[in-house]
């Protein structure tokens, strides 16, 4: 029961639980939302909208998810399981499909009031190996491209991921930006990610723990994990 609730919680609901949700949309009021958002701010409350979780829960059957290619790297019974689990997905109703969409089109909306009223946001996945039709690593570049479509701008995106991580963690003093007498953990880019969340796909290389790694041996690497399907 605790892997299918892992898996997609979104499976263990009753029509009850779907009603709750739709009367949550239907009821959901902008200014009110705002005003909360303000307390955030004020207050330095972070959030994690974590939008790639939400949308492989609610959007469970997406192609985009079931025929995602990067799924060679997950081996072959989580992804049967996570089958399995949106076998059960398929069950419910098309009503309930139907609020799930728009609750996650809510969400989105959600996201982009916080970044209007200036909430402190960071990136988050919740993958590691378990979670339905979340690939780690790949996982993240989706998460930037979720928060895009919400709205937010690259630069918010950028930090989200970077320097207000670096911050939530209490570590800005080492991590988060490039300057002397931090850590030289970096990825290099072929573009600018202030222009377009896009340019964060497209990495040039690495620095980690002083060794440089260009684009070949990092798909090496990825190549590595899609034979022994470990991806974790």
């Amino acid at each position: 029961m605790l892997e299918q609730v892992v898996i997609n919680p979104v499976n263990m609901n009753k029509p009850l639980d779907v009603e709750l949700l739709e009367r949550a949309d239907e009821t959901f009021d902008e200014q009110k939302a705002r005003a909360v958002a303000a307390e955030f701010t004020k207050n330095e409350t972070w959030q994690c909208p974590t939008l790639i979780r939400v949308r492989t829960q609610q959007l469970a059957d997406d192609p985009v998810h079931t025929d995602d290619p990067d799924l060679r790297y997950i081996d072959a019974a989580t992804l049967a399981k996570w089958k399995i689990a949106n076998e059960r997905f398929a069950q419910q109703s098309d009503d309930a499909h139907g609020t799930y969409r728009r609750n996650y089109a809510l969400q989105l909306r959600l996201t982009k009031i916080f970044e209007d009223e200036g909430v402190p946001l960071l990136v988050g996945t919740d993958s590691g190996g378990a979670a339905g039709w979340l690939i780690p690593g790949h996982a993240i570049h989706q998460e930037f491209d979720e928060m895009a479509t919400a709205g937010l701008a690259p630069l918010t995106i950028l930090r989200a991921a970077t320097s207000n991580a670096a911050d939530f963690l209490g570590l800005s003093d080492r991590l988060g930006a490039v300057d002397e007498g931090k850590d030289a953990d970096l990825v290099i880019l072929a573009s600018n990610p202030l222009e377009s969340v896009s340019a964060l796909h497209d990495i040039v290389a690495t620095v980690r723990a002083g060794k440089y790694r260009d684009a070949a041996e990092l798909e090496a690497v990825k190549e590595r994990i899609a034979a022994a399907r470990v991806a974790s």
